[in-house]
């Protein structure tokens, strides 16, 4: 544990649709951690379940913002950022339950070496003895692998390491890094490889993307869609292929990528991922030039508080 006094403020950001079974669950873990410079701000995503109500009623310090209509995890998010003000922060699915000890261990990494861009935490299933993430690793056709997924947790992954990416269940930045960046791409609708593709980028400017094994969460995963459904897998693939098209070019796409996607499908896969697949590859043809559009501003991460 770091001494207070070293603490940087951190803002934790919740995006929420209907997460009225786990958000207590979510938010109490948050505020257990006793971390002392803390601040929480909810982002509803036009849920029409009892969220907004069970957050007011049982932690009434936390920052609530309302969407008018559904917008996506993305800028979900971004909403959070602008209405912040820490000087990191902690991005945070609604179905997490952090350690005691995991924001002041993600602060302690970011804090102790400058060349860190992004911390995660070993996220556990719910057991709390298999893991289900331990950084990420991205495969030459863009599919993201979590390190460690399904094998019991004894030790095996307890160093910190520089890792392609993190989930984006629970990543912690610096506000300052997300200045020069900009926010999360909205593109990525309504959910996936927001994550994979911010910490591309904060590669990109020379930062590293570090696993912190000290950081434990556990992860209620899949909870927003129900599981690996065709819908999971339109909306995953949907987005990886933005991915690669955004950050690797059409060059790398017709080359590397091409060879890399044959070979990944002659491994075997259920059906529905060929049906969400085969779905994804045609939007992605149809919508083929809104694929490299320009980024987010990088104001919109101005950190005054105010709300949207």
């Amino acid at each position: 544990m770091i001494q207070a006094a070293g603490l940087p403020s951190i803002s934790v950001i919740i995006p929420n649709y209907n997460g009225e079974s786990v958000i207590c669950d979510c938010l109490g873990s948050v505020y257990g951690t006793k971390y002392p410079l803390l601040e929480v701000v909810f982002v509803d995503d036009a849920s029409n379940d009892n969220s907004i109500s069970e957050v007011r009623k049982y932690f009434p310090k936390v920052k609530i913002l309302k969407n008018r209509f559904n917008s996506g995890f993305a800028r979900t998010v971004n909403a959070g950022i602008m209405a912040s003000s820490g000087e990191i922060l902690v991005l945070l699915n609604m179905d997490i339950i952090l350690g005691a000890d995991c924001l002041c261990q993600l602060a302690k990494v970011l804090v102790e070496d400058k060349e860190v861009g992004i911390a995660g935490p070993k996220m556990l299933f719910p057991d709390g003895k298999t893991i289900q993430h331990a950084g990420g690793k991205i495969r030459p056709n863009g599919v993201s692998v979590h390190i460690g997924r399904g094998e019991l947790d004894s030790g095996q992954y307890d160093r910190v390491a520089e890792v392609d990416y993190l989930c984006g269940a629970v990543i912690a930045l610096r506000r300052d890094l997300l200045r020069d960046l900009g926010c999360l791409d909205e593109g990525y609708r309504p959910m996936y490889y927001e994550d994979t593709d911010l910490a591309f980028r904060v590669r990109g400017k020379g930062y590293k993307v570090v696993y912190a094994h000290k950081a434990v969460a556990l992860h209620k995963e899949n909870y927003s869609t129900n599981g690996l459904t065709r819908k999971f897998y339109y909306y995953y693939h949907k987005n990886r292929l933005r991915f690669v098209a955004r950050n690797y070019g059409i060059k790398y796409l017709l080359t590397k990528f091409a060879g890399a996607e044959m070979e990944w499908l002659c491994d075997r896969h259920p059906k529905e991922l060929f049906y969400g697949l085969m779905a994804a590859y045609a939007i992605n043809i149809m919508t083929f030039p809104l694929l490299f559009m320009p980024r987010i501003p990088r104001d919109h991460v101005s950190g005054s508080g105010g709300r949207r």
